[in-house]
């Protein structure tokens, strides 16, 4: 079968042959994939290739059906939607057993979606509700991630909340930021537009752009004491120092961003006189997945959908990264 790979000969991936994957152990489950989310981990690959070893299938943003299953596997069965997890930790170290893989410091990755079967540990596969699509799951990986976040952070209803980035990840945050009952804003520049625009338009989620307004002023207006919580979902000091002017003294910062390098430059004496409640969140927790089933459940976030713009077959995957590379998609699918 077909599958995209990272490899040492591709620019930077390629289409490569590899065979159909079968169940080893008793947990095991076989999926038939669905679709596959592209992270925005992969188009960073895409724009600043890895030197590899040996080939990686890539792809870990997934829904799909079972289709076979370990002899050990009792409560799941083909047949059965469902999503997974994208990381495994070592299931033994405190972080582990308090319910925190995803900072266990022996966490590997389980990824290989992009192509049209994955084998998959069950204890890792959560069932999907009937009435949840196989599309609006493919958002199931971030969606966990944002949880993670949010879970992390103290939101009260009728709080200001602002988020600064309008990808995925940050529409996602001010979606659920939403529900918790906050007043929230989602904050981009004018190169977001289409998606500031399809948050607004879809989602009737409140926007700024922030090169046609003095942000600071903007929100001194809403609150003169600043924002409550400010979520960040760029990755870049220049959003988080931002973060730190516009949030309260005593209001809390949760970055949801990775940065891609070990040091930004960050002004420290701000969290300290204003009593900022700073937070990381990384990644996503069992606890995650069982949260996002609930939302699922009671189909509070079926709109979300609505932030897959395009969807590719996989021979197309160049043209998605570079529609993505040039933010002609908010969300793009490879199939």
């Amino acid at each position: 079968m077909k599958a995209l790979a990272l490899t040492k000969s591709g620019n930077p991936f390629e289409i490569v042959n590899i065979d159909e994957p079968e169940i080893s152990n008793k947990s095991d489950v076989k999926i038939k994939i669905h679709g596959t989310g592209i992270c925005g981990g992969d188009l960073t690959d895409y724009l600043n290739p890895p030197t590899v070893n040996t080939s990686r299938i890539l792809g870990h943003e997934y829904s799909g059906e079972i289709v076979d299953t370990g002899s050990e596997v009792n409560k799941l069965k083909a047949g059965d939607k469902v999503i997974a997890e994208s990381s495994a930790g070592c299931e033994e170290c405190i972080y582990c057993r308090t319910g925190y893989t995803n900072i266990c410091p022996n966490r590997k990755g389980i990824s290989g979606s992009y192509t049209d079967f994955i084998v998959v540990p069950s204890r890792y596969v959560y069932k999907l509700p009937k009435e949840t699509s196989l599309d609006l799951a493919l958002l199931s990986e971030p969606l966990a991630c944002v949880i993670n976040g949010i879970e992390k952070t103290k939101i009260r209803p009728g709080d200001l909340v602002v988020v600064i980035g309008p990808g995925p990840l940050g529409i996602m945050a001010s979606y659920l930021a939403k529900l918790k009952g906050a007043k929230v804003f989602l904050v981009g520049r004018s190169s977001s537009q289409k998606r500031l625009d399809i948050a607004k338009n879809e989602l009737n989620l409140n926007i700024i752009n922030s090169d046609k307004v003095n942000l600071k002023q903007y929100i001194n207006d809403l609150n003169h004491y600043g924002a409550d919580v400010v979520f960040g979902c760029a990755g870049s000091s220049q959003v988080v120092n931002l973060g730190f002017d516009i949030v309260r003294k005593g209001g809390s910062y949760t970055e949801l961003g990775l940065f891609g390098k070990n040091r930004v430059d960050v002004d420290f004496e701000k969290i300290v006189k204003k009593e900022i409640k700073v937070k990381g969140a990384v990644s996503h927790k069992p606890d995650s997945w069982n949260r996002l089933l609930k939302l699922y459940e009671n189909g509070s976030i079926n709109d979300l959908e609505k932030i897959i713009t395009n969807k590719y077959h996989l021979a197309n995957w160049k043209k998605a990264f570079e529609n993505l590379k040039d933010r002609k998609d908010l969300k793009a699918v490879l199939y």
